[in-house]
Parts: structure tokens; C-alpha cells; sequence
């Protein structure tokens, strides 16, 4: 739209993008031109910046794919993504596998905890809660168990033969 549509930028000689790398932008006007180029862990960011920024959706898509697939990031950076770039699969999958209170706090007292909207980190605290509510009822339903009689779990109590007695 900005460059074909009714925005003044479509009939200017020159476009000036602040705070845009040149290199990510051409990588994105490759893929546009040609169908396709290689995502990797080095220029996934910037890629998406771009492609976020000019709402390139299928460049989008394919990142997301790409993130979605690999293990050459962290789980906090790739969350980060997910959240600052709206990848709702990514955030997804990012979610299953925060699957512990200590991963969740290991991210909260990390630098990218910062990094996530306000919604993403309440979001993250009230699953702790929910695993902390899960192990909680697990141990007091272990000690429940552990509290009857020993005999209680041996089953059946044997029959003892008795004379016959008719």
C-alpha cells in the first residue's frame, strides 16, 4: 500500500525508513521477489521486524515456521518474538513448554521479562499458580494415601478356612 496505494510515498522518488536496517529490508524484498529465502537464527529478528512493521504476513508466516521448528534460540527469546510480533502458535507452544514454577521464575528474574506485555507476564504468573495448585493437591493426595493402615492397599484380606461347619 505504501508504495503502490494512495499514500504519498507511492509518488515520492526517495523513501526515508528510520530505524530500519537496510540488510533485513532487501532480505524481505528478496523473499517478496522471489519467493522464498533462507530464515536463521542470525536474521530471524530483523526479518520479522521487517515484515512486522510493513504487515508482510507471509514472510511472517514462514519465520514463524521457522521458530516454531528450532531449538537455536532460547525458549525466552522465542517468546519475546512470539509476544512483540503477535505469532500466536509460537506464544502457544512457548506456554506448553514453560511447564515449571522454576522455568517461569528463572524467566521472570531474566533480562527478557521486560521484554513481555503486562497480559504475557500475568498470563505466565497465573500458570505457576495453576502448576503450584497441581503439585500441591498431588502431595496432600500422596499423603492421604500414605496415612491408612498398610494393610489398606494390600487388597482383599485373605479367607481363613474355617471347619466346615453344617
Amino acid at each position: 500500500s505504501m508504495f503502490y496505494g494512495s499514500f504519498k510515498e507511492s509518488t515520492m522518488e526517495t523513501i526515508f525508513m528510520q530505524d530500519l536496517r537496510k540488510d533485513y529490508f532487501e532480505m524481505v524484498l528478496n523473499w517478496l521477489h522471489r519467493g522464498g529465502g533462507e530464515i536463521t537464527e542470525l536474521n530471524v529478528w530483523g526479518i520479522m521486524e521487517v515484515a512486522h512493521r510493513f504487515d508482510i504476513t507471509s514472510v511472517m508466516d514462514e519465520a514463524e515456521k521457522f521458530l516454531l521448528n528450532t531449538n537455536a534460540l532460547t525458549l525466552n527469546e522465542r517468546l519475546v518474538m512470539s509476544d512483540k510480533f503477535g505469532l500466536r502458535c509460537l506464544r502457544d507452544k512457548c506456554f506448553v513448554e514453560f511447564s515449571s514454577i522454576i522455568s517461569i521464575a528463572a524467566l521472570k528474574d531474566s533480562a527478557f521479562w521486560p521484554e513481555l506485555n503486562p497480559d504475557t507476564q500475568q498470563e505466565l504468573l497465573n500458570n505457576a499458580v495453576k502448576i503450584g495448585a497441581k503439585a500441591e493437591e498431588e502431595r496432600a493426595r500422596q499423603a492421604a494415601l500414605n496415612t491408612y493402615p498398610s494393610t489398606y492397599n494390600q487388597g482383599p484380606s485373605t479367607m481363613h478356612n474355617y471347619p466346615n461347619q453344617n
